[in-house]
């Protein structure tokens, strides 16, 4: 049988998380965020980046 990722925290196996959270100062925890914003946005949407990107390739 396959073993499949824990995507939640059981109780035998706390999450370390919230630790490594707490221990990054206010930039570090932008830049996360910032990060994971921008792959989210290149999932949703992949065409409007690659239009941006000939867009931007066109007026150089």
């Amino acid at each position: 049988m396959l073993k499949q990722l824990n995507l939640w925290p059981t109780q035998e196996e706390p999450s370390q998380t919230q630790e490594i959270w707490q221990t990054l100062d206010h930039e570090q925890r932008s830049q996360v965020v910032m990060t994971l914003a921008q792959l989210i946005r290149k999932i949703v949407c992949p065409e409007k980046s690659k239009q941006s990107k000939g867009a931007n390739n066109e007026h150089q």
